[in-house]
């Protein structure tokens, strides 16, 4: 990440609540977008574009994306271990994007130029593709279930204002170690940043926070491992155990909720409203009871559970040796452990 990050966090998270940033590793450079309230339901966009119509854009430009993936597909990246080749389309997407203004228009058509006045529902969400032409399925939504479409894990988590800095400079120093190591993750829009106001909620943030939302490849089959398995596995590790991230409660992988009920100080008023509210569980699942340490089994210890992030690796079996990931410390948080791929030479 550019270091003059730490510096431009904190100015855009002045300048407004709601402000955002997305940074795509391989263009060393941000997009930062500022929304003002300018009338009832309006929403003024000033420096930069709205963010999450990214994926609107990867509709509106579906053809191309198609051709992308038909002779670069992300699947055969992976199974090569071709990381230049997800660098460069990585960088081409990327510019696409931005020279498409992110899918956002000014008059319903054409994008002429920031800023960008429209209703809030127009702006802050995408899904033009559900009224896409009926055009046997070349335009559609990348989650449509009949489609071979998105896959892929999220990792999202609140770092605190306080300790935000030196969790970045971590992250600065492993990806320095491993320059290609996050192109993957520019093919879902990088890493997207939201400031975040410390909440009175009993299970809200605990202070002023960062909010980082990472989103990459996953495979069809839970045993086979991703490239720079470790690097993201670390990133995971730095922010939710060295420096106290809160995870997100609906975009995490099992290990990110072991034991996060402690992080939050009013948990205990929390369960009391739960058991006045809701006496009889209907509310609750066995998922939610194992998120909220009510009952053992968030994390599972078996064969490559490592993989799917079931598990924190403490065992080579945990990963995938017979492919050559094996167990090992992190590279900037030695505390971290991780699935790391291993030369033939070494892994014998």
């Amino acid at each position: 990440m550019p270091r003059r990050i730490n510096a431009s966090v904190s100015l855009n998270a002045k300048q407004s609540t709601e402000s955002r940033i997305a940074f795509p590793p391989t263009h060393l450079a941000m997009v930062y977008m500022i929304t003002s309230h300018s009338a009832p339901h309006l929403h003024l966009l000033r420096h930069s574009s709205e963010l999450q119509s990214t994926v609107n854009n990867k509709l509106t430009f579906s053809l191309l994306w198609v051709l992308l993936y038909k002779t670069w597909t992300e699947e055969n990246q992976e199974t090569k271990s071709d990381a230049d080749g997800k660098c460069f389309v990585a960088k081409l997407l990327t510019s696409t994007l931005w020279t498409s203004a992110f899918g956002l228009t000014n008059n319903g058509v054409t994008f002429t130029g920031y800023p960008v006045i429209g209703y809030h529902n127009l702006l802050q969400s995408s899904g033009t593709c559900l009224n896409s032409l009926g055009d046997s399925m070349i335009t559609s939504c990348p989650w449509d279930p009949r489609i071979k479409g998105e896959f892929f894990h999220q990792t999202t988590f609140s770092v605190g204002l306080s300790v935000v800095r030196s969790f970045i400079q971590d992250v600065q120093k492993l990806v320095s170690l491993e320059p290609k190591a996050l192109c993957g993750i520019e093919l879902y829009n990088g890493i997207l940043m939201r400031y975040v106001k410390a909440s009175s909620a009993y299970l809200g943030k605990q202070e002023d926070s960062l909010d980082f939302d990472i989103t990459y490849y996953r495979s069809n089959d839970p045993m086979t491992p991703r490239l720079y398995q470790d690097v993201l596995e670390e990133i995971e590790q730095l922010a939710v155990f060295k420096y106290g991230a809160l995870p997100h409660w609906g975009k995490n992988r099992n290990v990110v909720f072991d034991g996060v009920i402690k992080k939050y100080k009013n948990a205990g008023k929390f369960f009391k409203v739960k058991v006045a509210y809701d006496p009889l569980g209907l509310f609750s699942s066995e998922w939610t009871d194992q998120v909220l340490s009510l009952k053992a089994g968030v994390t599972i210890d078996r064969q490559g559970c490592a993989l799917e992030g079931l598990c924190i690796c403490s065992q080579d079996s945990h990963c995938a040796p017979e492919k050559g990931y094996l167990c090992k410390p992190g590279k900037v948080y030695k505390h971290a452990k991780v699935c790391t791929f291993m030369s033939s030479k070494n892994y014998m």
